[in-house]
């Protein structure tokens, strides 16, 4: 259901500035370690605020952080219908899947679905479906690099429910 006050001009620009004021901790737990994460709220209007395109996104990424192979740097391809795949050669860790516009696509965000197949006993808790959302921002506001961040999780009625992060720089 929609929030009727998101539709209010005023409304919005009340949230925007809450949401702009409001960094968070987000506590991320690993198979090894855990680690805090301080979570900025406030939007970058260079990146969100345009629509969606596949296009856009198409290119390869160099892992940077991702528990999805954390032992090697791995490329991340992703190509002009949106398909994503990457294969690390040291976990055996190979991943295909999808990334479309999120929602209607008004902004740049997209939903991904990803099957993780062949990861070692050391990765192995990564096997299986994973979906999500993907965005395109830079390291920082003063910064033109291109980073791509996916956040996933499984499916919540299959095993037990897990969550991964995935962060890249354009390669």
């Amino acid at each position: 259901m929609t929030d009727p006050k998101m539709h209010d001009p005023e409304a919005k620009r009340a949230m925007d500035a809450r949401l702009a004021s409001a960094p968070a901790l987000v506590r991320l737990l690993g198979p090894r370690e855990s680690e805090i994460w301080s979570v900025d709220m406030t939007k970058w209007d260079n990146y969100y605020a345009r629509e969606a395109a596949i296009s856009s996104m198409a290119g390869q990424y160099e892992e940077l952080i991702s528990e999805l192979s954390e032992r090697t740097r791995t490329l991340i391809r992703i190509d002009e219908s949106g398909k994503l795949s990457f294969e690390d050669a040291q976990t055996g860790c190979s991943g295909r899947g999808t990334m479309t516009p999120h929602s209607s696509g008004e902004i740049n965000v997209y939903d991904v679905e990803i099957h993780v197949a062949a990861c070692d006993s050391l990765q192995a808790f990564t096997n299986g479906d994973w979906v999500g959302l993907a965005a395109e921002s830079a390291s920082s506001v003063s910064n033109s690099d291109s980073l791509l961040r996916i956040w996933l999780s499984t499916h919540a009625e299959i095993g037990t429910p897990a969550a991964v992060t995935l962060l890249a720089r354009r390669w």
